[in-house]
């Protein structure tokens, strides 16, 4: 279910414009468009949920599975010298995952 007043809901499902490096039925992942480092990139469920705690099992799955196959790209392409997942993801008001690279 989208809802027409989530910015994140509008940005998942194409009617923002963004720089999309994934997506598939259930996700779209995009470039941060004011990253905090190289590679800062956002992973948006398709489907409405206000934190982490509202999407369902399969979003939640596909989402961690995603956010490893990007961050071995990202280290690749960028050789950074990792990928951090911030922590507060699971009680932020918003429908959200996203993941920077860090550099010594």
């Amino acid at each position: 279910m989208k809802d027409e007043n989530c910015i994140f809901c509008k940005l998942a499902n194409g009617d923002i414009p963004t720089a999309t490096v994934y997506e598939d039925e259930y996700l779209r992942a995009i470039m941060d468009a004011a990253p905090a480092n190289k590679g800062h990139i956002i992973i948006l469920p398709k489907s409405h949920a206000a934190d982490i705690c509202e999407l369902n099992d399969e979003y939640v799955s596909r989402a961690f599975v995603l956010a490893k196959k990007l961050a071995v790209a990202l280290k690749k392409l960028t050789g950074c010298d990792g990928v951090k997942y911030p922590s507060k993801i699971m009680a932020e008001p918003q429908d959200e995952l996203y993941f920077t690279s860090t550099y010594t």
